[in-house]
């Protein structure tokens, strides 16, 4: 994600304006890239979730890793996936979330975002320990039983992939903040 700002509220840059406007349908194509550009660059992070959720699970499913893929890059594959899952949280909880919930109920805490982001870390703390321990040579890696681990975390995690790229959708965030303050947005 891109660099954001550690203040937990709007920048003095990012101060009201005006009041955002109540028609969000009524975007110029330029407006439209504006009041999108989160959901696009939180897309981009999610879509790399998505595609590397599939190829763990994937391989899960079939019982066989990917072609050419060895056991070690493929414990490597799910180390990568929950360290950038967890680096991801951490700059959403502490950069993005915080300014956007001055305005955005959604993204206040304790609201579903954040108890999704809390589930999803008691997943991917289940699935660092599993693969830990495989590396370790604790136990061998069985691919149904890392299944088992995924689907822990897997309805909750796509539900907030998804859900979250919504919420910064360009209909939405017009509802809350003018142009010029999505212009300054820190992401």
């Amino acid at each position: 994600m891109a660099k954001a700002s550690s203040a937990a509220s709007i920048p003095e840059t990012c101060a009201p304006d005006a009041a955002p406007a109540s028609n969000a349908s009524s975007m110029t194509a330029a407006e439209r890239r504006v009041y999108s550009r989160m959901a696009d660059t939180m897309s981009y992070y999610h879509n790399h979730f998505k595609s590397t959720w599939k190829t763990l699970y994937t391989a899960c499913e079939k019982n066989k890793r990917p072609a050419g893929m060895s056991i070690k890059q493929y414990l490597n594959t799910a180390c990568e996936f929950v360290h950038h899952l967890e680096m991801h949280h951490s700059i959403e909880e502490r950069h993005i979330f915080p300014l956007l919930a001055q305005r955005m109920p959604v993204f206040q805490r304790e609201m579903e975002l954040l108890e999704q982001h809390k589930r999803i870390h008691k997943g991917i703390d289940a699935l660092e320990k599993y693969v830990n321990a495989c590396k370790a040579g604790e136990r061998e890696l069985r691919l149904e039983e890392m299944k088992d681990v995924l689907d822990g975390f897997r309805e909750v995690l796509w539900q907030h992939l998804d859900e979250e790229v919504r919420n910064l959708g360009a209909d939405n965030m017009k509802k809350y903040w003018t142009i010029q303050e999505m212009e300054r947005m820190p992401m």
